[in-house]
């Protein structure tokens, strides 16, 4: 993080993995935010992601490889819900890590991560409960009221 953080006042733009309820990193993104925060770093230099559904190797102690399995799906919601919830951010400030900002860094500003005419429309609704109630991508519904309607190559439905 020390490398990320010096790369990152050289004007880089660096990227923090979230990680599912149940992997307790060194670090949680809400210090690590206080930490570039305190160097001056601005926080549009910074974009939250995850490996979701991404393989995850098992290693012992020994660094030998004893199982897989894959990352949970659910690893930027529950970051974003504790910078919100727990009040480290408002939601409009912590939503640009997980919309606007990797939009920029894939050179897709005003197409992607914002709400505007002349973006795609990718948007996620979540209820009370914090579960996916809506989304729609593309201009189409592929979920609603929690329900898939219409998915992917990947999804069975």
């Amino acid at each position: 993080f020390d490398d990320a953080m010096r790369f990152a006042l050289l004007g880089g733009n660096i990227d923090i993995t979230a990680l599912p309820a149940d992997i307790q990193p060194k670090i949680s993104l809400a210090s690590a935010l206080d930490r570039l925060r305190s160097k001056n770093i601005s926080l549009d230099q910074v974009t939250v992601s995850s490996d979701a559904n991404g393989s995850l190797p098992l290693f012992d102690q020994n660094k030998k490889l004893i199982g897989m399995k894959a990352a949970r799906i659910d690893s930027l919601t529950l970051e974003y819900q504790r910078l919100v919830v727990d009040g480290y951010l408002p939601a409009h400030e912590a939503l640009r890590l997980f919309t606007c900002n990797p939009a920029a860094r894939l050179s897709l500003t005003g197409e992607k991560g914002v709400i505007a005419s002349s973006a795609c429309a990718d948007i996620a609704v979540f209820g009370d409960d914090w579960q996916v109630d809506t989304v729609l991508a593309k201009g189409e519904v592929y979920v609603q009221g929690g329900k898939l309607i219409k998915g992917g190559f990947f999804e069975k439905y």
